[in-house]
């Protein structure tokens, strides 16, 4: 345990060691039971460390007391500790040459400056490829330039040597700085004047640093160094591969049986040796040297057979002594002296390989004279120790000679081991804690457990993938700009306001309608509600004919322009004060006849913040809703002339009907092909206009072609670009 003290009352909690072996557990590391307990104290001003004499108030003094106070410290001899970052790596002829320049402001003379690899090779003297955080260069600043020469790792295994610590070239450059003054240390980010940032390069140099605060860390609660203090990753989270878990520390991998940090190896015989694979390394090796050969050491220690090209026992002779020089002579007799020459009696006789004068025996497939032949399963040797055939091999865990399969790391002979994504061998999987076979899950919060279901519950805000909408209500953010105008009616989303521009412009901006109309007074008023002001705006109307315009805005003197009368387009362009927003009647309208439904065609309407865009339209006023006393019934079905014309890119097609009927209305170019169709629907009586954008289709003449009640209309238009 550990603390600082402040001067008031510190309270320390002190970590103890577990032992569950007895029960086929393991061991965790912390104090023991009875162990005396040993106080040091450090004082960052001396940079020394002291042993101290202490005066227990409670407790015996000794681990695993209920409780225990101090009420005081005696500080005996002090050793002095040294700077804060001490690196411990031997040279490797390895180096990275960093200088800090005098124009570094952030630093006071006597702080620390570290240089870490986060990812350096922190092994040595083997191939293991451990790596960690590592140490690999450090200095004092004094307010003048200061040169850092910082240690590189070794790799010599691809030539049969080894590794030695250091960093690792390309990995970034980290920075630390200690204060001793506070007692703090601090992640820096550094102004490369030079170099890329990482080491490697042929010259690094840094002009400024920047301290920030010592919230870094892992902040991957999956990771196995995940820290609940970190606010910043400072890429330093790692995770287990598998087969592995956290409590096998960082970089722990499996050995070719499947074991993590086992001890397994494969073998010269590309065999899998040692640790738990239940085979003895290089054991398939015969005395020839040879992988799986047939070699053996016969009888006289002679390494024999396979791929030796010795034959067995050849070096016994006749006496059976190795390396012997007696031989059978012609009669039979070892180290005799024969008969004569090609004879073995007087009677001419030759001797057989026994020496029998005459005798018929032969040497047999063994090699011997009169013998049997082959006496054994595989010739004339036996079975080499531990095969199971002539051919060396051995069982595998199922019995069967030769066979390939082995226990997995489940106790399965033959089976596949832990399945992928499995931790265990019950099919288990990690829950979001990290424990196997766990039921956590990451809740809509992002918090492992934390079994919020409501984006609105979360501690830091809203959900992951949620915003606040206009009431301060989290909501999906995928609903803003989603074509739909979201304006909170049914407790759902309400995006339709200023700080979300009004969904996306999805809602409308503004709000285009008639009032009540008067047919006594031919009037009809004309509201504009826009939640900006407007410096212009034009909108026709249909179902009316000879109008002109009073009151509203008419009569505004802040305005020098009115609204000016085209058919039945109306638009207005300020030259001094926009029309204020929310402004409410633009006018009256006065008009002579009615000839269908009363309707907004289109609008386009222009803001002070210069944005474009079409008003919600009010309903249209029904002719059947109007007394007929007024209203200009057509006797007759009339395309009238289309306007302008020539046109671009808009022309307005207007058209008379008597009776509700079907109209269909297409556009034809010159060639007589049909491009466009403008509309194919019902409409009631009275006189109606519909507007074709062409801006899709080049200059030149084209047909207006109208088809209302099995009568043909046609008439002649230009498009001018």
């Amino acid at each position: 345990g550990s603390g600082i003290w402040d001067g008031e009352q510190l309270e320390i909690v002190n970590v103890g060691s577990i032992d569950n072996c007895a029960f086929g557990g393991f061991q965790l590391p912390g104090f023991q039971d009875g162990n005396p307990v040993l106080i040091r104290v450090y004082r960052p001003s001396t940079e020394t460390e002291y042993n101290t004499t202490i005066s227990f108030s409670a407790g015996t003094g000794n681990f695993g007391d209920l409780f225990m106070a101090i009420s005081d410290i005696q500080l005996d001899s002090g050793n002095y500790v040294g700077p804060f970052y001490q690196v411990d790596l031997n040279e490797t002829g390895e180096f990275q040459l960093i200088i800090f320049q005098n124009s570094i402001s952030s630093l006071e003379p006597g702080d620390e400056i570290g240089i870490f690899d986060s990812s350096g090779i922190t092994n040595s003297g083997d191939c293991t490829s451990q790596t960690n955080e590592l140490l690999v260069g450090s200095g004092i600043w004094d307010g003048e330039q200061l040169e850092i020469v910082n240690v590189g790792s070794i790799d010599n295994c691809a030539f049969g040597g080894f590794q030695l610590p250091g960093y690792q070239e390309g990995n970034p450059i980290v920075i630390k700085i200690y204060k001793s003054n506070l007692n703090l240390e601090y992640q820096a980010s550094a102004v490369f004047s030079a170099g890329t940032g990482t080491f490697g390069d042929l010259f690094v140099a840094i002009s400024e640093i920047s301290l920030q605060d010592s919230s870094w860390g892992c902040t991957n609660s999956d990771a196995c160094n995940f820290s609940e203090e970190a606010t910043q990753d400072d890429g330093s989270c790692w995770y287990p591969i598998d087969g592995c878990n956290c409590e096998n520390g960082q970089g722990a991998t499996l050995d070719c049986n499947g074991d993590c940090q086992g001890q397994a190896f494969i073998d010269i015989c590309e065999v899998c040796s040692g640790g738990n694979s239940g085979h003895e390394a290089n054991s398939d090796i015969d005395c020839n040297g040879d992988c799986f050969g047939l070699a053996f050491l016969d009888t006289c220690e002679v390494c024999s057979g396979g791929n030796s090209g010795h034959e067995a026992n050849s070096d016994i002779d006749c006496n059976g002594d190795c390396f012997g020089e007696l031989v059978i002579d012609e009669c039979g007799e070892c180290g005799g002296d024969g008969i004569s020459d090609g004879a073995c009696d007087c009677d001419g006789n030759i001797e057989d390989c026994s020496g029998e004068c005459g005798g018929s025996a032969v040497i047999d497939a063994c090699g011997i004279c009169g013998g049997p032949g082959a006496i054994y399963e595989c010739g004339c040797n036996e079975l080499e120790p531990g095969a199971c055939d002539c051919d060396g091999n051995i069982e595998d865990c199922s019995g069967e000679c030769g066979g390939s399969l082995v226990i997995d790391e489940c106790g399965e002979c033959g089976g596949d081991g832990i399945s992928d994504g499995a931790c265990d061998c019950d099919g288990n999987i990690e829950d979001c804690s990290g424990e196997c076979g766990g039921s956590l899950v990451i809740d809509i919060c992002g918090e492992c457990g934390g079994g919020q279901t409501d984006p609105n519950d979360c501690v830091d805000g809203c959900a992951e993938g949620y915003t606040y909408d206009c009431n301060n209500t989290c909501q999906l953010e995928g609903l803003l700009g989603n074509n739909e105008c979201n304006n909170g009616s049914n407790g759902e989303a309400d995006f339709s306001c200023e700080e979300f521009y009004f969904d996306n412009g999805d809602c409308p901006v503004g709000l285009l309608y008639f009032g009540e109309i008067n047919q006594e007074n031919n009037s009809l008023p004309v509201y504009l509600d826009c939640v900006f002001p407007v410096t212009n705006y034009n909108f026709s109307i249909s179902g009316i004919n000879g109008f002109n315009l009073s009151d509203g805005m008419i009569n505004d003197p802040s305005f020098v322009l009115d609204p000016v009368v085209n058919n039945n387009l109306i638009n207005w362009v300020s030259i001094t004060n926009p029309l204020p927003q929310n402004y409410g009647l633009l006018f009256d309208i006065n008009y002579e006849e009615i000839d269908g439904d009363i309707c907004f065609l289109d609008s386009n309407i222009v803001t002070v913040q210069g944005e474009e865009y079409q008003a919600e339209l009010g309903d249209c006023i029904s002719l059947n809703s109007l007394s007929n006393d007024d209203i200009l019934i057509p006797g007759d079905y009339i395309l009238e002339q289309a306007y302008p014309n020539p046109f671009n890119p808009e022309i307005n097609i207007p058209f008379s009907i008597s009776t509700m009927s079907l109209v269909k209305i297409d556009i034809f170019d010159i060639n007589g092909n049909l491009i466009h169709n403008v509309t194919n629907d019902f409409y009631s009586s009275g006189r109606h206009s519909l507007i074709w954008n062409a801006k899709s289709f080049s200059s030149g003449t084209y047909l207006v072609v109208a088809e209302i009640r099995s009568e043909i209309y046609q008439q002649k238009v230009v498009l001018m670009k």
